[in-house]
């Protein structure tokens, strides 16, 4: 599939992603598509995955027309590479940011940060990321009202905040505590919480304090383990 602004036909290519037939009946996936799109597709970021359209194919099939993207998930590069170079860790989490203060700006939460929505494409030695996957996004509307409840626990339970783990209402801090436990994961191979099952990391998450990142990588700096441990502060007026 191809796109272009100009009304012909461009070398921009896109990619269409089919919901599978187990879920094209599900209306909360079908509701969390639409969100992504229409989240994905108001922020202006280099770094944000593009999300053009939501359509159905003639059989009834949901399906969502992205920006395509050629490289490799972030998760999927560290299960190969294990600890990432710092300077490789740090350029990756910086886009990150920038991904993220285009939607926060916007009033939008990700609320998923995890590596498995993070895709780096072009040259790997000195990739670019984009986020992606804004389908269970908060999005602010006047009054200060969100499209989620109090009480719903939804997100990645190695990097949700303690606050979005008791399901608490969140704001753009949760997706600073979880761009900090990926920083942590990247230069140290490790997650800072990672038990056996969800609800004890969960647990983990509420009661404990990660291990330094230093003790776990002694050659790391000190400079980003002090923005690590800011990051990941339990409280979020603790975090930047």
């Amino acid at each position: 599939c191809r796109r272009s602004n100009s009304g012909g036909e461009s070398s921009s290519r896109s990619a269409v992603n089919p919901l599978h037939p187990e879920y094209a009946g599900l209306r909360e996936v079908l509701s969390r598509s639409q969100r992504e799109a229409e989240a994905a597709a108001s922020i202006q970021s280099p770094h944000v995955g593009d999300v053009y359209d939501v359509g159905r194919t003639d059989d009834g099939r949901p399906f969502i027309v992205a920006e395509f993207l050629d490289g490799r998930e972030l998760a999927e590069y560290m299960k190969d590479k294990g600890r990432l170079d710092l300077q490789i860790s740090v350029r990756v989490v910086r886009q990150i940011c920038k991904a993220l203060s285009a939607a926060h700006a916007l009033g939008i939460v990700h609320r998923d940060m995890k590596p498995d929505n993070i895709f780096l494409t072009g040259d790997l030695s000195d990739p670019t990321a984009k986020v992606i996957d804004f389908g269970i996004s908060k999005v602010a509307e006047a009054g200060g009202q969100s499209q989620t409840k109090t009480g719903m626990i939804m997100g990645s339970p190695a990097y949700m905040a303690p606050e979005q783990a008791k399901g608490e209402r969140v704001d753009h801090r949760v997706d600073i505590y979880a761009t900090g436990a990926i920083l942590y994961e990247l230069v140290t191979g490790k997650r800072p919480f990672d038990k056996t099952d969800p609800t004890a990391t969960i647990m983990a998450v509420l009661l404990e304090d990660p291990e330094r990142p230093c003790a776990v990588n002694p050659s790391l700096p000190l400079s980003p383990e002090m923005v690590i441990q800011r990051a990941v502060a339990k409280s979020p007026a603790a975090r930047y």
